[in-house]
C-alpha cells in the first residue's frame, strides 16, 4: 500500500465504497500516474465483473503494445501521451455485452476526452471521461470541451473528470455553473477525492439518483471514483 502506509489510520473515505449496486450500471474513473508500472495491481484489484466502463487518465503510454492492457470481455479505446505536447494519455474499457455501443476519443489543446455511447434498449446513454491539464486557461478549456459535449448532448449522460483544480476555487465554480446552465448537468461529488483531502475529480450528470463512491486504492493519490447509474433511468 504505497500511498496509504503513512498515517493510514487517519484515512477515511468520503463516500460509501460501492462498486456494485443492484439494477445499476457501474462506471469508474481513476488518474493512475503511469499505467505500465501499475497495470498488474490495477487489473488484479478491480472488480472487473461488476463494471461496465473503466476510464483511466494520465496513462503516460507511448508505444506499448495494445495486448499488454487487454481485459477479458472489454473493448478498448486508447489515446497515447505522444499525440500532442502536454497530453498525458487516457484509456477507456467498455463491456462487450453492450452491442451497438460507439466509442470515440478526442485530444485538443488542454483537454483529453474519451466518450462512449452505450447501446441500451431504452435510451442511449453517454459516458464521458475528461482529463484537464492543470495549466489550462478556463476560456480555452471551456471552448474545447463544450464543442465536444454539444455532439453528445442532450442525452442521458455522466461526465467524470480530473479537473486538476480544487473545488472551492473560482474557476471550478464557473465550470459547475456553465455545465448546469448550458447542458443542464449537476455536479454530484460532495467531498474529497484524493488522499490529500482535496476535491479535484468531479462528476456531472443529468440522470437522477446516480450514486457516487470514492474509494482509496494502492496505485494513485487519487481515489477511484465510481458512478452507479440506475437502470430505470437509462
Amino acid at each position: 500500500m504505497k500511498y496509504l502506509a503513512h498515517d493510514k489510520k487517519d484515512l477515511s473515505l468520503c463516500f460509501t465504497p460501492i462498486y456494485k449496486q443492484e439494477n445499476a450500471l457501474t462506471v469508474t474513473y481513476n488518474n493512475v500516474y503511469s499505467l505500465t508500472s501499475k497495470w498488474l495491481p490495477i487489473a488484479s484489484n478491480f472488480p472487473i465483473t461488476n463494471l461496465v466502463i473503466i476510464i483511466m487518465a494520465e496513462t503516460w503510454l507511448t508505444k506499448e503494445p495494445q495486448t499488454t492492457f487487454l481485459l477479458e470481455d472489454f473493448d478498448i479505446i486508447r489515446m497515447d501521451s505522444t499525440i500532442q505536447p502536454g497530453h498525458r494519455g487516457m484509456i477507456m474499457f467498455v463491456k462487450k455485452k453492450f452491442h451497438g455501443s460507439t466509442m470515440n476519443s478526442y485530444q485538443m489543446p488542454y483537454v483529453e476526452i474519451c466518450h462512449c455511447m452505450l447501446g441500451l434498449p431504452r435510451q442511449k446513454t453517454s459516458i464521458i471521461g475528461i482529463y484537464k491539464q492543470p495549466c489550462a486557461p478556463y476560456p480555452n478549456f471551456w471552448k474545447n470541451i463544450s464543442q465536444c459535449l454539444h455532439q453528445f448532448l442532450p442525452s442521458s449522460s455522466v461526465l467524470i473528470s480530473d479537473y486538476n483544480i480544487k473545488i472551492h476555487e473560482t474557476q471550478v465554480a464557473k465550470f459547475i455553473l456553465d455545465m448546469n446552465t448550458v447542458f443542464n448537468m449537476q455536479q454530484i461529488v460532495q467531498d474529497f477525492t484524493t488522499i490529500a483531502g482535496t476535491t479535484i475529480d468531479l462528476i456531472f450528470t443529468n440522470i437522477p439518483n446516480v450514486q457516487v463512491a470514492a474509494v482509496a486504492n494502492t496505485w494513485s493519490t487519487h481515489f477511484t471514483l465510481t458512478a452507479n447509474i440506475p437502470h430505470k433511468t437509462v
